[in-house]
């Protein structure tokens, strides 16, 4: 008897490739937008913020952001891992399961980080005396209430993101976000001025508001959610299960940010701080182009999981590849652009600002080119490497930016932090892999070699000649007078 169904089949796997292949091409189109249109808005609002308060109280935003990030200690992952289990109940083709899996996460998130916005509000009120004094520690503790307010506006967000990646529309996800920073960027230019720090994050809660409600219009648009809400006591357990492996990580990759910029902060003080989350938030900004993108990898291999092992493997190989040509160009354009930048922010040009790009450029590359292996974990169940990874990065750069910083200085702190981060993150890139031989490793491919190699050269040459001569045009030209106040 002659089988039919075979070329049928194949028909079947290639109409599943190019419909992945399409989504990726757009829900990638779309983050890329994304990020861009926030990037934008994240120069503007800061620029307005150095203009009408200074560059101190950037870094009390700053350290007050980073401190409510403690409150996702007491998180369980359900964010971190929701987008998989959409995807994968979506290859199986149960869709009843999508909608319980979105009510029970989202139910839970919204709780859960209500009690934990409101049980923060006194340890991290006295913490931050830490790195804060005199009227920097008293706006410090003003704004509080109202980061943790938008904090727990962040995480519902995120839930409602995560849901709209997991059924492969990040490009609604996208349209959200880039309504919410716009709303942000005018809100912090009619409030900055007459509330200060205050007004800032009136305009960022504005901003998340916006984003809930545009992700909650689209994700019940979207026909995937079907059905009242419902809750399952089994259906967060299982989310438990998985989101309590990533949390361990999680928990010490969120203690990273905030404890290495108290520590920055308690060596250097605010500006410096200020000065390294200009830097910071730049390339963080730009790598978001990239991360954004490849993140779509997570409901892609988990479908193609469930479905064609085949293609799952062929989409790691090239999105290795990807990685590697968009990070290396994103970060030599970042460190390319730094002089120029620091004239637009600081109204003149720091040589330290440019030297701290070029140093985090370099470390978020090794990011981006481990992302399509930290992903591959995320969708397969085997987050061991991502979690190890996250705990390395916990420990080592708060424990490096203090041992170096007392000894070297500033700039040895942020060393200390770029290094422990680095480290940590090339752990999934060593042990997730499709293969089981080592040359298949994110660590071992040519493109990401080749990439890292041109970063660095670009890093040294910014700091020991594109830098001073950037600098030196703008001084003889009198760019600086042109630019608005």
């Amino acid at each position: 008897m002659i089988n039919t169904s075979a070329p049928c089949i194949d028909r079947n796997l290639s109409s599943s490739r190019e419909h992945f292949q399409l989504n990726l091409r757009r829900n990638s189109l779309f983050s890329a937008a994304e990020v861009l249109i926030g990037g934008i808005g994240l120069f503007l609002i800061y620029r307005s913020v150095v203009a009408e308060l200074g560059i101190a109280m950037l870094g009390v935003w700053s350290i007050v952001l980073a401190t409510t990030a403690f409150g996702r200690v007491a998180d369980v992952g359900i964010s971190a891992g929701l987008s998989r289990f959409i995807a994968a109940a979506r290859g199986r083709q149960e869709h009843s399961k999508v909608s319980l899996y979105f009510w029970t996460a989202l139910s839970t998130i919204a709780i859960l980080m209500a009690v934990i916005a409101v049980l923060g509000w006194l340890p991290l009120n006295a913490a931050l005396g830490f790195a804060l004094s005199g009227v920097e520690l008293t706006a410090a503790q003003q704004l509080l209430p109202w980061a943790l307010f938008t904090f727990w506006l962040l995480n519902i967000n995120a839930g409602l993101a995560a849901t709209l990646l997991g059924i492969q529309r990040s490009d609604l996800r996208a349209v959200s976000s880039i309504g919410g920073m716009i709303i942000q960027v005018v809100a912090s230019y009619l409030l900055v001025k007459s509330h200060g720090l205050l007004g800032l994050a009136w305009a960022q809660a504005a901003q998340y508001l916006f984003a809930i409600a545009a992700s909650s219009i689209f994700a019940h648009r979207s026909r995937a959610i079907l059905g009242p809400p419902r809750f399952s006591a089994l259906v967060l357990k299982e989310l438990f299960g998985f989101g309590a492996k990533l949390q361990i990580g999680t928990i010490a990759n969120l203690l990273f940010e905030p404890l290495s910029k108290l520590v920055l902060g308690a060596v250097a003080g605010p500006s410096s701080v200020g000065i390294f989350e200009m830097a910071y938030r730049m390339v963080y900004q730009i790598r978001t182009v990239a991360i954004m993108a490849l993140q779509n990898l997570v409901p892609a291999f988990a479908e193609l999981s469930q479905r064609d092992s085949t293609a799952s493997n062929a989409l790691f190989n090239k999105s290795n590849r990807v990685a590697a040509l968009a990070g290396g160009g994103l970060m030599i354009a970042a460190i390319s652009v730094a002089p120029l930048v620091s004239v637009l922010w600081l109204k003149t040009y720091s040589s330290e600002f440019v030297l701290l790009v070029a140093m985090i450029s370099v470390c978020w590359l090794i990011n981006i080119l481990c992302a399509p292996s930290y992903f591959w974990g995320i969708a397969h169940g085997t987050v061991n490497a991502n979690i190890g990874g996250q705990l390395l990065t916990g420990i080592l750069s708060p424990a490096l930016a203090y041992l170096l910083g007392n000894q070297y200085g500033p700039t040895a702190t942020v060393a200390g932090i770029l290094v422990g981060k680095a480290i940590g993150d090339m752990l999934p890139a060593i042990f997730n892999r499709p293969a089981t031989a080592w040359s298949s490793a994110g660590v071992a491919q040519p493109w990401n070699l080749l990439a890292l190699v041109a970063t660095i050269l670009s890093a040294t040459l910014a700091h020991h000649l594109w830098g001073r001569m950037a600098g030196d045009f703008f001084s003889s030209h009198n760019i600086l007078n042109l630019i608005p106040s």
